[in-house]
């Protein structure tokens, strides 16, 4: 049998780039968040200041699709959050 691709929101499987760059992030922005003292309400902000820290890191932004599904993911966050929920 084999293993089925990993799959978010019925998107296709993330490519193991895309994933290492997303979980970089992740890990920055929780930095970012405890250096901040674990305040809740920031989470794009430190999402956004972590982002711009890890792709300045590379030398620059990820291209095409790559940079647009992270900033699809965050104008989700941003939506939700605007909704009040």
């Amino acid at each position: 049998m084999q293993s089925k691709p990993y799959k978010n929101n019925n998107r296709s499987a993330k490519s193991s780039p895309e994933l290492a760059l997303r979980e970089r992030i992740e890990k920055r922005a929780h930095e970012i968040w405890l250096a901040a003292g674990c305040c809740h309400g920031d989470d794009v902000r430190h999402w956004l200041q972590a982002e711009s820290e890890v792709l300045k890191g590379r030398g620059g932004r990820p291209e095409g699709e790559q940079r647009s599904a992270i900033a699809q993911e965050v104008q989700a966050i941003v939506a939700v959050r605007s909704s009040g929920r």
